[in-house]
């Protein structure tokens, strides 16, 4: 099961009506798929929202109405089979409601469910803003963890990211950033950015991180960068090895 299937049928699996083997599908997609629990996480705290409790006056009235309608006057119908043909048109005009409204129900709580998707995607990107700014290095790892659930590869969180890798102190930061960019390498400005910081780290474990990346890409400009450190006798001795090991795995 995948997220779209898993978002149509949500609901059925909050409420424990599907089968033992769709069921067993949907909980080995949530233990491998991180947005889809943060979702079935709001979905159970929305669950838990106590529902409004009818008005003291409710039984009250439905007993007044049942005793008034008990007391008042009724035709007594003969059945005919012109009733008959009327009976069955009556039904198949109130399946087709039926079924005309469920069709509404479920298109409503799919646009419900997407915007609720994208509510967690900017309280997650929020989220990333707020804490690769705070003075703790541990707090600063957990805003790049949160950034891993971010998809948008071209805003404000990946500028923010690059930010981390150019210039926070901690090396520490600075290695998990490395492969948060390199989830957008796809992205030619986060691509860029990551061969970019190469020369800008002090750091010979961040250096190697950046370059093992490089190192799966296919852009031309890869292998020139690379020799450049293999040929260049002030580059530390690590680089130098590490980069010419992977021109020799890539064949350039």
């Amino acid at each position: 099961m995948n997220c779209q299937e898993l978002e149509t049928r949500f609901a059925d699996y909050c409420a424990g009506s599907l089968n033992a083997a769709d069921e067993t599908a949907a909980e080995l997609h949530l233990m491998s798929c991180p947005n889809c629990r943060s979702l079935l996480e709001t979905w159970r705290l929305l669950e838990s929202i106590p529902a409004p409790e009818p008005g003291p006056s409710l039984r009250a009235n439905f007993r007044k109405s049942m005793d008034q309608f008990s007391k008042s006057s009724r035709p007594v119908w003969h059945w005919t089979p012109a009733w008959g043909l009327a009976f069955i048109a009556a039904a198949l005009l109130i399946g087709i409601a039926g079924y005309w409204l469920g069709a509404q129900s479920r298109s409503q709580g799919q646009h419900e469910m997407a915007a609720l998707r994208t509510e967690l995607a900017d309280m997650r990107q929020m989220m990333t803003l707020s804490l690769l700014t705070r003075q703790s290095p541990a707090d600063r790892l957990h805003g790049i963890d949160v950034s891993m659930q971010v998809v948008e590869s071209d805003g404000p969180v990946l500028d923010a990211l690059l930010q981390a890798l150019d210039q926070d102190p901690n090396v520490n930061v600075r290695l998990a950033a490395v492969d948060a960019v390199a989830r957008f390498s796809a992205n030619a400005k986060a691509r860029r950015a990551l061969m970019n910081s190469l020369q800008k780290q002090s750091s010979p474990l961040v250096q190697v991180a950046i370059m093992d990346q490089m190192g799966q890409w296919t852009d031309p400009e890869v292998a020139s960068r690379l020799k450049n450190l293999a040929d260049d006798s002030s580059t530390d001795e690590i680089i130098r090895r590490h980069a010419e090991t992977l021109l020799r795995k890539a064949r350039y």
